[in-house]
């Protein structure tokens, strides 16, 4: 599902390009000291749903678009780019695993939802972008999200729309504390939204920073509900206050009758803010394994998310991957 509305606020921060150069120019050329690689983690759980509803439009079972060939014609468009190395992740076990490996590409399964892992793998640094439809990979903090865009994609090229967290904060002022807000707001796979509020209005709001406040009030009191309660219901007022009077002229006018409603919607639902800003992975699931600041760090990332044991890729990858300390 993902955000409603999300994407069509965010399109004019995208561009498209044809993903092979861009893995190429991204990996392969900026990376000319370190791996050349370019990582890409894919959403596959929804790749193949999209593939489905298209298998079912056609209603025939032997048609040129079952769901495996378009997954196999999906893996042709990826070999374009042979810099890159993609992880499709699943978020359930029984999915199509022995033909992405026999393209080289490797099979994780998540341990909550797909883009929540795909975009923890993200922010830490395991993949250089998320591959999907979902809007959800914002709010849960991913730094690079593509999508597909089909029309101009063909057989040999797979072209896709490119979005940088970056580009979008400088150009739109949302934060991770932003996306947050427009996903409490709006409605998400979690919780419907509140009504009557669009995307115009959501970035207004989010122009004025309570994305920021939000996500301050929750790593500040998580584990204190009482405080948590009496923080979020005086930014509950702050918010309708400023639907009332447009304090920051970031609104097209004052709405009364909005105001009200806002203070009679239960905001913000503290399980989906819960479930956005500490989403379930594998990270969270092996907690000592914190952003890394030490040498091994990233040698434990790919044990948690790949299952590479560090003692076997230690010593190869500290002396040939010039893999060392980060300020």
């Amino acid at each position: 599902m993902g955000v409603p509305g999300l994407w069509s606020l965010l399109k004019s921060t995208g561009f498209t390009c044809n993903f092979a150069d861009y893995a190429r120019d991204h990996g392969f050329i900026q990376k000319h000291n370190s791996s050349r690689v370019f990582h890409l983690g894919i959403d596959a759980s929804l790749l193949l749903d999209g593939f489905r509803a298209a298998d079912k439009a056609v209603g025939q079972l032997h048609a040129s678009n079952t769901t495996l060939t378009q997954l196999f014609q999906f893996l042709c468009q990826l070999s374009q780019a042979p810099s890159t190395h993609c992880i499709f992740v699943y978020d359930g076990d029984e999915r199509p695993s022995k033909l992405v490996a026999m393209f080289g590409y490797r099979v994780h399964i998540a341990k909550g939802e797909g883009d929540a892992e795909l975009s923890v793998m993200n922010n830490l640094g395991v993949i250089n972008a998320v591959l999907t439809r979902d809007s959800d990979a914002f709010p849960f903090g991913a730094k690079c999200v593509m999508r597909v865009d089909p029309i101009k994609s063909t057989a040999a090229n797979l072209v896709v729309v490119v979005f940088h967290a970056k580009t979008i904060q400088e150009h739109l002022g949302i934060s991770q504390g932003g996306f947050v807000l427009a996903a409490l707001l709006l409605g998400n796979d979690i919780d419907e939204g509140i009504h009557g509020i669009g995307p115009k209005t959501v970035l207004a709001l989010v122009q004025c920073r309570f994305g920021d406040t939000l996500l301050s009030v929750y790593n500040q009191f998580s584990t204190m509900p009482r405080q948590l309660s009496e923080s979020c219901k005086q930014l509950q007022h702050d918010i309708a206050h400023e639907i009332q009077q447009n304090k920051h002229h970031r609104l097209s006018k004052c709405n009364l009758k909005l105001a009200k409603e806002f203070m009679d919607a239960q905001f913000p639902s503290l399980n989906a803010s819960r479930a956005l800003k500490g989403p379930i992975s594998a990270h969270t699931m092996y907690s000592m394994y914190s952003i890394p600041t030490l040498i091994d760090a990233p040698l434990k990332l790919l044990e948690v998310f790949m299952g590479i044991p560090v003692d076997v890729t230690g010593p190869l990858v500290k002396s040939n991957q010039k893999w060392m300390v980060r300020d």
